[in-house]
């Protein structure tokens, strides 16, 4: 398959991903039937969770070569990166969630 369409999906599945972990953002975004009534899972398993998940993410990411997509993709390529990375450091390292 086309790295450009592929990095184009993964991009979707994880806006996808991230809203329903997130429903509050949901409702903030404009998607009100879907996660006006929906609240977050605040326990530790989940904040344990998301650790995986962004490292999950990082990897997926990290993949895809960016001298194989349009100039826009590469720039978003590595602006999920650095976003990425910047929020498992915040949890993992910061642990602000721990106070």
């Amino acid at each position: 398959m086309d790295p450009i369409k592929q990095f184009d999906g993964l991009g979707k599945r994880f806006f996808a991903d991230w809203v329903k972990r997130n429903p509050i953002l949901g409702s903030s975004l404009g998607y009100h039937e879907e996660y006006d009534e929906l609240m977050p899972d605040g326990s530790m398993d989940r904040e344990l969770d998301d650790h995986k998940f962004f490292a999950a993410w990082i990897a997926d990411f990290q993949k895809f070569d960016p001298r194989k997509l349009r100039p826009d993709q590469a720039v978003d390529r590595e602006l999920m990166l650095s976003t990425l990375r910047l929020w498992l450091f915040e949890r993992s390292t910061v642990r602000l969630w721990e106070r």
